[in-house]
């Protein structure tokens, strides 16, 4: 039977300590962060909220769903982290060159349209259901409407112009 005790006369120099590094560990992490996320995008843009589970995001990634929970710890939590990706993704709208080109402010609203106007709907339909999202849709609903104050400003000028001399017409008409 072997001793338990240290044999008496030889020691044992201390073993080097190692440096442990998380900085590969925690890259790691975070690739398994973006993989969930990327699968929650793909899923979003498929579907509205209810229409995925964690389960699915999970079998995207390929984590498990515990993983999916240690990163996010909601799937509201999951979702407001894949909106904010998309919304990085999403590339400035284009204003036309010329202020009040009503073909290129059409034609330019027909792409964008094209490009993420399912995916807006679908947004605006979720609203109720998860309150994060009115920040974001509030501030897209600022940005449209700037952009149609920009992109038909002459219009928009011309409007209020004749808004005015109508006002003081019908005004005359009342005398």
């Amino acid at each position: 039977m072997k001793s338990l005790t240290r044999s008496r006369g030889r020691s044992r120099a201390p073993s080097p300590t190692r440096a442990y590094d998380m900085s590969n560990r925690a890259a790691q992490a975070e690739a398994t962060r973006e993989r969930i996320r990327q699968a929650a995008v793909a899923l979003y843009r498929e579907r509205a909220l209810d229409g995925f589970t964690l389960e699915e995001v999970a079998q995207r990634a390929e984590v498990t769903v515990q993983t999916v929970r240690r990163a996010f710890k909601s799937k509201d939590q999951l979702i407001m982290t894949a909106l904010i990706a998309l919304a990085d993704e999403t590339q400035p709208i284009k204003i036309p060159r010329v202020p009040g080109d009503v073909a290129e402010a059409v034609s330019i609203f027909f792409e964008l349209y094209e490009e993420v106007g399912d995916f807006v709907i679908q947004q605006l339909g979720d609203e109720p259901r998860l309150p994060g999202l009115k920040s974001e849709l509030d501030a897209g609903r600022r940005g449209h409407a700037n952009w149609i104050e920009q992109a038909f400003a002459p219009g928009i000028e011309m409007l209020g112009r004749l808004e005015i001399e109508l006002e003081a017409a019908a005004a005359g008409l009342v005398r």
